[in-house]
């Protein structure tokens, strides 16, 4: 019979450095993260209506404007997530440029909130034959239009090698601070490991009771180097069930304790659970006298017992002998 002794099989001082010793963390640790995207089916169309458009923020800037537009989808898929960085990026580009004059008019070039539209509010001017360009919309939807394919094309080729609704790209992030040093790290492991140690016990042990034999009784000492008592099994004590030995035997005693008359009356009970010198107050305990004695007691079958113990003069108070008859 193994027996535990207080609330877990092993014990241990988490907080004591010199019974823990935690080396190897960095001063400054950091950590690094990959998340995987997903993307929806389906391309995310720019808001281009004018001018209703022109105020078309995610929250909690502005409402969303449109219907299946960007800030309308739910902010942890791909298409969201790259709208949003262009917006963090370009916010407040204000930008002009002709790229084609003729004459001194300007036939191809970008105006980027200029002529009195908001920041980032794109317009691409036109006047070649054959050339097509983007209706007016914010710069961070038209980025967002453009990632929408290049994800789909990783060659670069023009023809898609992922179909649409099927590209899961990765963001990786490395050496992201955790926000604590090694020092303070290793202060909060102590108590949060001292806090679990009665699963780190069950861990390391597991089932240990698995071992333990169906006994109704067994013979210790009442504390160490201390004289022996008979101890008759209470809940505390762990058995498995015979008939599934994963799980724990059910307590179910009748009359726990020692007595000298077969009857088990109450007037006949010699055991007891609170004796002096002894920490253990849930026991029925009996000590044995020199020479011999005979007990009766009942298992959880309702069977009675007849045990005669005997114990040597002068040897070692363990060293007894007994003879079990049942009656």
């Amino acid at each position: 019979m193994y027996l535990r002794e207080g609330d877990a099989v092993l014990t241990f001082d988490f907080n004591d450095p010199q019974k823990l010793q935690i080396s190897g963390i960095n001063d400054n640790p950091t950590v690094d993260m990959r998340f995987q995207l997903r993307e929806l089916t389906g391309v995310v169309p720019s808001c281009t209506d004018v001018p209703a458009c022109k105020s078309n923020y995610p929250p909690p800037m502005g409402n969303p404007v449109g219907s299946g537009t960007i800030w309308t989808q739910e902010p942890w898929l791909l298409e969201p997530i790259v709208g949003g960085a262009a917006f963090l990026t370009y916010g407040n580009r204000v930008f002009s440029k002709c790229y084609l004059t003729l004459n001194p008019n300007c036939l191809v070039g970008v105006d980027i909130g200029a002529s009195g539209n908001p920041p980032g509010w794109t317009v691409f001017t036109n006047s070649v034959g054959g050339v097509s360009v983007p209706p007016p919309q914010f710069l961070w939807e038209l980025l967002t239009e453009v990632a929408q394919v290049a994800v789909h094309d990783p060659t670069g080729d023009g023809t898609p090698d992922i179909p649409e609704g099927q590209a899961e790209p990765i963001f990786q992030l490395q050496g992201v601070p955790i926000g604590l040093t090694g020092e303070e790290l290793i202060a909060q492991l102590r108590p949060t490991l001292q806090g679990q140690s009665a699963q780190i016990s069950s861990y390391i042990l597991g089932r240990y009771w698995k071992n333990n034999d169906g006994l109704d009784f067994y013979y210790r000492r009442g504390e160490p180097g201390g004289v022996p008592y008979l101890y008759f099994v209470d809940e505390t004590d762990q058995r498995p069930d015979p008939n599934n030995p994963d799980v724990l035997r059910a307590y179910s005693y009748d009359k726990p304790g020692f007595f000298t008359s077969p009857d088990l009356s109450e007037a006949s009970r010699v055991s007891q659970k609170i004796i002096d010198g002894v920490d253990d107050s849930t026991h029925e305990k009996y000590r044995l006298s020199t020479g011999e004695t005979t007990l009766y007691l009942q298992d959880d079958a309702r069977d009675i017992y007849e045990v005669r113990f005997f114990v040597p003069e002068g040897a070692d108070p363990v060293e007894v002998v007994a003879k079990v008859k049942r009656l």
